[in-house]
C-alpha cells in the first residue's frame, strides 16, 4: 500500500502488538516524508494494530490441540479446576472438591427419554399404517361381498352371508395379528434401548438418570411387567455404578441410596433384594 520502506518500518513497530507514542512519531515523520495524508494513514495504523491484537486474542482463546493418545497408559483425566490429576469414574476432585460437570450437553436422561420416544413414534406410525391397511382390505372385500348377491344356503353348508361374514373375521384377526407383532416389537426395541444405554459418570447425570428408572420400575398399580422388569435392572445398573464412583463423594451415595430404599418398599417381596447395598448402608434398608 504504502512505500516499501514506510511498509517495514509499520510491520517493525506493530509486531508486539501494541503501539507507542515514539513509534507513532517515527512512523507519522516518515509518512509525510513520503507525502501521505496523514489523517488516513492514522487510520490505516489504527485499523491494522486492531486487526493484530484480534487475532491475538483469538489464539489466546482456542483450546490446544488435543495430546495424543499414549499406547501406554491410556488418556489423562485433569481436573478443569486445578489440573489435578483424577481416577476414572470420579464424581469429584480429590484435591479441590470440584464437580465434574458438563452444564453444555443434554442430560442422559433427556437423551434416554428422546431414543425411548422416537420408538415409540416409528412404533405409533407402524399402527397407523397397519389401520389403514385393515381398512382398506376390508373395503376391497366389502365390495367383492356385495358384487356375489346371492345370499342362498350352499347346498349342505353355510349360507354365502355366513361365509362372508368368516371371511371378514379371519382378515380383521390376521391383521390384529401383525398389530401384535408391532407392539412386541416396541417392547423388545425399548427394553433393548433401556439395558444398552451407558451410565454416564457425572453426579448430576447419574441421579437425574437414577431417578428416571427408579421411578419407571413401578407404576403403584401392585403389578411388575415386562418393561418394570428392565428398569429395575436399569436401576440396579447405575445404582452399582454409583457405589464404585461415590468412594470420596458420600453425598452422592446417600442420596442414590434413599432413591433406592424408597423404590424397594414398593416392589412387591419378589422384586425387593435386586440390588446389594454396602455394609454401612444396610442398617437403613432393614429400618425401613
Amino acid at each position: 500500500m504504502y512505500d516499501e520502506q514506510l511498509e517495514k518500518l509499520i510491520e517493525m513497530a506493530l509486531l508486539d502488538g501494541e503501539l507507542t507514542e515514539k513509534e507513532k512519531q517515527v512512523l507519522f515523520k516518515k509518512a509525510e516524508s513520503f507525502g501521505v495524508d496523514l489523517d488516513e494513514f492514522e487510520m490505516v495504523l489504527d485499523s491494522r494494530l486492531f486487526e493484530i491484537q484480534k487475532k491475538a486474542k483469538t489464539e489466546i482463546a482456542a483450546p490446544a490441540a488435543a495430546a495424543p493418545k499414549s499406547d501406554k497408559f491410556g488418556d489423562i483425566r485433569k481436573c478443569p479446576s486445578c489440573g489435578a490429576v483424577c481416577q476414572s469414574f470420579q464424581t469429584k476432585c480429590d484435591d479441590c472438591g470440584h464437580e465434574f460437570r458438563n452444564i453444555e450437553s443434554v442430560g442422559s436422561s433427556q437423551k434416554l427419554f428422546d431414543l425411548l420416544q422416537a420408538a415409540t413414534l416409528r412404533n405409533s406410525k407402524a399402527l397407523s399404517e397397519n389401520e389403514e391397511q385393515k381398512n382398506k382390505k376390508l373395503e376391497i372385500l366389502s365390495q367383492k361381498h356385495n358384487s356375489d348377491g346371492s345370499l342362498v344356503k350352499i347346498f349342505g353348508g353355510k349360507s354365502r352371508a355366513e361365509n362372508q361374514d368368516e371371511e371378514r373375521e379371519d382378515l380383521i384377526r390376521e391383521m390384529n395379528k401383525g398389530r401384535k407383532v408391532i407392539e412386541k416389537s416396541l417392547a423388545k426395541e425399548k427394553a433393548n434401548i433401556i439395558k444398552n444405554f451407558p451410565v454416564p459418570n457425572s453426579k448430576e447425570d447419574l441421579l437425574e438418570l437414577l431417578a428416571m428408572a427408579s421411578s419407571n420400575a413401578y407404576d403403584n398399580d401392585g403389578h411388575v411387567g415386562k418393561e418394570e422388569e428392565v428398569w429395575i435392572q436399569k436401576t440396579d445398573q447405575i445404582y452399582s455404578k454409583v457405589k464404585v464412583s461415590s468412594d470420596k463423594d458420600p453425598e452422592l451415595l446417600d442420596q442414590a441410596t434413599n432413591m433406592v430404599v424408597s423404590l424397594m418398599k414398593k416392589l412387591p417381596r419378589k422384586y425387593k433384594n435386586f440390588t446389594t447395598f454396602l455394609i454401612v448402608l444396610r442398617t437403613r434398608f432393614n429400618q425401613n
